[in-house]
């Protein structure tokens, strides 16, 4: 009877540390599961404090049936956060639910969970599990932002936009009749304009349940000026490169080939905030004045001119001598200054400036 030959230390060893590297594994995939499990609790705890659970059921839908609507939460997506999202779908299985929107004609669309659908897509799944709502386009759109706000993962821009749009359908009003009646909201709070009391409370209220961490005012003097921003400093924007306040002071410096080239600089050495202020004010171009302008402002002054000294040749007659010269005086400087604007505006037409 042969002898069982002897296990080497070298095979005794890596035997141990497979083991040890599968129990690794075992513990970091049961915390994985216990997370996903807690998250697909709060998620369906916010859900039931939204809707009432008559209007839910479940069921798991071929994700060919779901439709997705036309407006999008989110202009850019992480391809780094997707790719990890359907790793996770391969090692663990697609766990929870969608949100749809059951629509009277029947129709399903989905509210909240368009990228995990798209990466159960990629990860092999013809399928998909759903809680599936029936409410109105409002609720479903509200909904869909309650997922957004407690994942975190929308920028700026893309809240902005998400609160655009949720306003329009709270006002009924389209997204440029929202954005003129927040400008205007903003004009009236300083002064400058008025608006119908109405509309004012419905901003208030609907912007108050939307966003109530940040000040309308603030929203609408900073958050607005993202909806302009210039191709090349939004490109940036989207991609991660620069923040919110830095594509704001970017976006004052309007020749394109100096934004361009400061853009670059930004990025690659880093610049702070200030740095840019700096940068941007060196980068400001003269204002030059219309004809138009520049007739206005004669025509204003020719207007001053006239309405300065009366017809009546005897409103003078009550002044001092010293009065008489100090008046005198200020008259020549004015002859004066005249000619030298008039001999100055003569060059400029003549193009000898």
């Amino acid at each position: 009877m042969g002898r069982t030959p002897p296990t080497s230390a070298s095979t005794l060893f890596s035997s141990s540390l497979l083991g040890q590297q599968q129990d690794q594994k075992i513990a970091e995939m049961s915390q994985k599961i216990q997370e996903l499990e807690q998250e697909l609790s709060q998620r369906k705890q916010d859900l039931l404090s939204r809707v009432a659970p008559e209007n839910i059921s479940q069921a798991t839908i071929p994700i060919s049936e779901l439709q997705r609507r036309s407006y999008k939460s989110r202009s850019e997506r992480d391809p780094q956060k997707f790719g990890a999202l359907v790793a996770s779908i391969r090692d663990y299985g697609f766990r929870g639910t969608i949100w749809v929107q059951k629509k009277p004609d029947g129709s399903l669309w989905i509210i909240g969970g368009e990228t995990r659908t798209d990466a159960a897509l990629v990860a092999g799944l013809s399928e998909i599990a759903a809680d599936i709502m029936e409410v109105d386009d409002l609720t479903a759109a509200k909904l869909c932002r309650a997922e957004n706000n407690r994942r975190q993962n929308l920028n700026e821009l893309d809240d902005t936009n998400e609160i655009i749009y949720l306003l329009s359908l709270m006002l009924k009003k389209t997204r440029e009749e929202v954005i003129a009646s927040l400008y205007q909201y903003r004009n009236a709070a300083a002064g400058k304009a008025s608006i119908d009391p109405e509309i004012k409370q419905a901003i208030e209220e609907g912007f108050k349940e939307l966003e109530p961490t940040l000040s309308l005012i603030t929203f609408i003097a900073n958050r607005l000026r993202l909806l302009n921003l210039p191709p090349d400093i939004l490109e940036a924007y989207q991609k991660g490169q620069i923040g919110q306040i830095k594509a704001l002071e970017l976006a004052k410096v309007t020749d394109e080939q100096a934004r361009r080239e400061l853009l670059d600089k930004v990025i690659t050495e880093d610049l702070s905030v200030s740095q840019i202020r700096n940068l941007v004010k060196t980068n400001k171009p003269t204002k030059h004045q219309s004809v138009a302008q520049i007739q206005s402002k004669l025509t204003k002054t020719k207007q001053q001119v006239e309405s300065l000294i009366p017809n009546d040749p005897g409103f003078v007659q009550g002044l001092s001598q010293e009065e008489r010269k100090q008046l005198e005086a200020t008259i020549a400087e004015l002859k004066q200054l005249l000619q030298e604007k008039e001999s100055l505006l003569g060059k400029y037409l003549v193009g000898g400036i």
